[in-house]
């Protein structure tokens, strides 16, 4: 039994009242009801635990939901060299429109059926924002890396969604586009000409050549079957001959409490 001291500390001159008397009792009829923690246990130094872990069910503290690809993708993505297609690679493919986008893929997208309770959900993934193929090489003065780079976007918002519902606490990138900087600057057709080409320059979101991107949050869940997925959002559709792409990604839920 572990210590426990009363609520309210009761005098021999105080008026009689029930309901501190029934709070006192409170904390010693829950642990007989079961509400038992690890001040209820004593082990022996070297001996075996009173619970052993082969004794008890794989979900009685914690239960984890995860997704990923059963093959591993090629992480740096198809080079000059190279012959593999999107689907060789194991990639995803996010479509270039504004507004969030989402795939029912393997380590982006998960279902899954929770008893409730608040449940940590978590995705990692690489985030890729250069042309296929891939150049041989990228360097820190590779122009994909260059947010000023004439041929880039204006980046991408990241974020997870919970049945259709994006998770606003999940963001990663600008929550406000409308009060971000964005500049476009018009180039001439080559040959010579009227500049009448407009190409983005700078961006909110995450931009670069190769981004590794985390997203979380802890969700409060009902009881019942749900749908998390990983929601990109190409900002004002401005990424359209660098992807985007995703290559290594993973995805889980895990319920905290029982």
């Amino acid at each position: 039994m572990a210590w426990k001291y009363p609520y309210h500390l009761i005098k021999r001159d105080f008026v009689v009242d029930n309901i501190a008397v029934d709070e006192n009792f409170l904390a010693v009829v829950e642990e007989t009801s079961g509400y038992l923690n690890e001040h209820n246990f004593a082990f022996a130094p070297g001996s075996a635990p009173f619970i052993q872990r082969k004794s008890a069910p794989q979900d009685y503290g914690m239960k984890l939901f995860r997704s990923r690809p059963s093959d591993s993708p090629t992480p740096f993505g198809k080079n000059s060299t190279s012959s593999g297609t999107i689907e060789d690679l194991n990639w995803v493919e996010i479509p270039n429109t504004d507004g969030y986008e989402t795939k029912a893929k393997f380590g982006i997208s998960m279902q899954f059926t929770s008893r409730g309770g608040p449940t940590w959900i978590c995705a990692s993934f690489n985030l890729h924002m250069h042309p296929l193929p891939r150049p041989a090489s990228l360097s820190s003065s590779s122009t994909e890396y260059d947010l000023t780079n004439p041929d880039g976007g204006f980046g991408c918002n990241c974020a997870l969604e919970l049945n259709g519902n994006v998770i606003n606490e999940s963001l990663v990138g600008t929550g406000d586009p409308t009060s971000e900087y964005y500049k476009e600057k018009a180039y001439a057709a080559a040959g010579g000409g009227d500049p009448t080409t407009i190409r983005p320059r700078g961006g909110g979101g995450i931009n670069g050549a190769m981004n590794a991107v985390v997203l979380d949050a802890i969700i409060d869940l009902p009881p019942g079957r749900h749908t998390i997925r990983v929601a990109i959002d190409s900002i004002r559709a401005s990424n359209t001959a660098l992807g985007p792409y995703i290559s290594n990604r993973e995805l889980f839920a895990l319920e905290l409490t029982r």
